[in-house]
């Protein structure tokens, strides 16, 4: 049976990624690409669109596919390029097959390969918030910052609470609105 995004697997009770267009992504036929190890992390990376370029967290990435909170909003089915680490060398075509809020789905044109994935386990979140404390570029910070929350299992709540500001505080500092000063970044490493 087709579905919308492939055959369905009454077997495996899964979508089976196939397709007859050669510019999707689901061209792999009978490869069931939700099934590739996943792995959870906080690593910032850049989107490339035609026109402009955004920054993002990969939440979660496999060889197949990754989840990414975006600070643009994506439409379902569009095409994207995504960066790693700072390295256009490190781009790879992907396009968004869900989508809600600021949470995205992306599944690559082609497989990764296994050692970017392996780097981002290794590379995401003590670098992050070493980053971050001692003086991310002005446009990292806010992503570092929330990463940080994120992987240590924070609310924004109780990191404000921890850290001795607002909550609208940090939330200005996540969003990029303000940036916090020294005083509020030793704050922030020590809540952390």
């Amino acid at each position: 049976m087709r579905t919308r995004y492939g055959l369905w697997n009454a077997e495996h009770g899964s979508a089976v990624m196939g397709s007859d267009r050669e510019d999707h992504p689901e061209q792999r036929r009978g490869v069931d690409l939700r099934r590739s190890p996943r792995h959870r992390l906080v690593l910032p990376v850049d989107l490339a669109f035609e026109n402009e370029t955004s920054n993002a967290l990969v939440l979660d990435l496999s060889e197949n596919g990754c989840l990414i909170e975006a600070e643009r909003r994506i439409e379902l089915g569009e095409t994207l390029q995504i960066e790693f680490y700072e390295n256009p060398e490190l781009r790879y075509k992907a396009k968004i097959i869900w989508g809600g809020d600021a949470l995205y789905g992306c599944q690559f044109f082609q497989p990764i390969p296994e050692t970017i994935v392996e780097e981002a386990r290794l590379w995401t979140v003590p670098r992050l918030i070493g980053e971050a404390i001692d003086g991310a570029s002005a446009d990292q910070l806010p992503i570092a910052i929330r990463a940080a929350r994120s992987s240590a299992g924070l609310s924004a709540a109780e990191l404000a609470r921890r850290a001795g500001v607002s909550r609208p505080t940090l939330w200005s500092w996540e969003t990029g609105k303000s940036r916090p000063t020294k005083e509020n970044l030793a704050n922030l490493k020590q809540a952390l």
